[in-house]
């Protein structure tokens, strides 16, 4: 590896851009790809489309080292499943660690019974969206993120909102003080179909761009999408009595 020519492992690099396992296992191969796949580079950046094995072991990863969590600054979150039907062999590929990650994730971020039940019942069944969620807590440095509704059950929203009244996990830190503009996508193609929103995304201390992106056709494939910014300004506007 230390006598490849430089743009062939930038070529290596680029292949695998959001492949977070791949530049930590290369960095660990010489002090010359250390440099060039280095931790703080492989999580600047975090890209889950859905989730399978390999995601499951990062979030668990990235959940149990909140020092990694802190590295990331833009990440594209998409989930579609409320209920995945292939959700044994993810799950069994952490046991025994399964119910003992779910109790303590249950008692992180839940402030009552009730709401311990709901989260439980979701995280148990595999609901994409209740795992990023819980991701979610953990990226408190994040600059920008994307997130890529499916099958919305509001489990995000619900996260958004917590950090943005300080409620449980946020309530012994100031949450996402960097993050400056999120952008909403849907990924149904019905014209009718409406766009989640977090209100508590206006309350966050850096929101500058609250941007909303939903395919206007049948498919996304020849369609071009709609763009709608909701820009809030640097300073607050004046108004005359």
């Amino acid at each position: 590896m230390d006598r490849l020519p430089n743009e062939l492992i930038f070529l290596v690099g680029k292949y695998i851009k959001d492949d977070v396992f791949a530049k930590l296992a290369l960095s660990q191969c010489s002090r010359r790809l250390q440099w060039l796949f280095d931790p703080p580079l492989a999580y600047s950046y975090l890209y889950i489309s859905s989730i399978g094995t390999r995601e499951f072991a990062l979030i668990r990863h990235l959940w149990c080292r909140p020092d990694l969590a802190r590295l990331v600054q833009h990440a594209y979150l998409g989930f579609a499943w409320c209920f995945r039907p292939d959700s044994q062999p993810i799950t069994e590929a952490c046991y025994p660690q399964w119910n003992w990650m779910v109790e303590h994730i249950l008692d992180d971020i839940c402030e009552s019974e009730y709401e311990k039940t709901a989260w439980n019942m979701q995280l148990r069944r595999f609901c994409e969206e209740a795992w990023l969620g819980v991701l979610l807590t953990r990226l408190n440095n994040l600059k920008s993120v994307t997130l890529a509704y499916g099958n919305n059950q509001g489990l995000i929203n619900s996260i958004l909102d917590k950090a943005a009244y300080h409620r449980q996990p946020f309530n012994r830190t100031t949450p996402f003080q960097l993050l400056l503009k999120v952008t909403l996508k849907s990924q149904f193609s019905w014209l009718q179909c409406n766009l989640p929103f977090a209100m508590g995304l206006f309350h966050l201390p850096a929101i500058r761009t609250i941007q909303g992106i939903k395919n206007m056709g049948l498919s996304f494939s020849w369609n071009e999408p709609r763009n709608v910014e909701f820009l809030r300004p640097e300073t607050p506007p004046e108004f005359s009595h």
